[in-house]
């Protein structure tokens, strides 16, 4: 199973991070939402388990500034939620992360244009987005 795998292959390469990308696709098994809550529930219990820092990608099935997205489960369990979308400003598009939630910290829930490189990820906590 993939819990299993998670488990094995964490122990076995003494891993301290583990990203799940899409967590989608395992949601997606189920037909049945008790079945979705169920192994979403095993596999963050699983991840936290690990000791690592783990990190869950998903999609969104609506977002913009106009639409109400519904909070999914998996945003329950996690202990941060980060917001990556495209925000419109004039004629061009900018890249916009914004921190929804995460436990046990302050936050900024300001959307800040962040860029991703070979580097990593950089935030621009400083500067904002005027949105069309």
């Amino acid at each position: 199973s993939l819990i299993e795998g998670i488990k094995t292959h964490t122990e076995l390469i003494n891993a301290k991070r583990i990203v799940v990308d899409p967590v989608t696709s395992l949601i997606f098994q189920y037909p049945e939402m008790v079945e979705r809550r169920t192994a979403i529930l095993d596999l963050v219990d699983a991840l936290v388990k690990t000791g690592a820092t783990c990190l869950m990608t998903t999609e969104l099935r609506a977002m913009g500034p106009t639409v109400e997205r519904a909070v999914q489960l998996e945003e329950y369990l996690a202990h941060g939620v980060m917001i990556l979308s495209n925000a419109k400003v004039g004629k061009t598009y900018n890249r916009v992360m914004q921190v929804e939630k995460m436990r046990e910290t302050a936050i900024d829930m300001q959307p800040r244009p962040y860029k991703i490189s070979t580097s990593g990820i950089e935030v621009f906590p400083k500067e904002t987005i005027f949105v069309d």
